[in-house]
């Protein structure tokens, strides 16, 4: 399953494609950008919410089957993917 990421903020035109089935995040320029299964878990999430914001609450739910993940995994998942 692929999903589409348009880069809104920096005025690219190009699209990110979300690969879940492979765990890879595909930039406009065709590099592959392999992620974890909380990277996945979070950026489906913003996906499906189709610009929505998305409450803490929401990740976590997403999230509840990795283990241990509290707010600390959380942060970090996403300082990783804001990166």
């Amino acid at each position: 399953r692929q999903m589409c990421i348009r880069d809104r903020r920096s005025g690219n035109p190009g699209v990110w494609k979300l690969d879940v089935r492979s765990g890879e995040l595909i930039a406009p320029d065709g590099a592959h950008v392999a992620l974890s299964e909380a990277d996945v878990a979070v950026l489906s999430c913003f996906v499906d919410a189709a610009g929505n914001t998305v409450s803490r609450d929401e990740l976590r739910q997403r999230l509840a089957g990795n283990a241990g993940m509290g707010d600390d995994g959380l942060n970090a998942t996403i300082y990783r993917l804001r990166r």
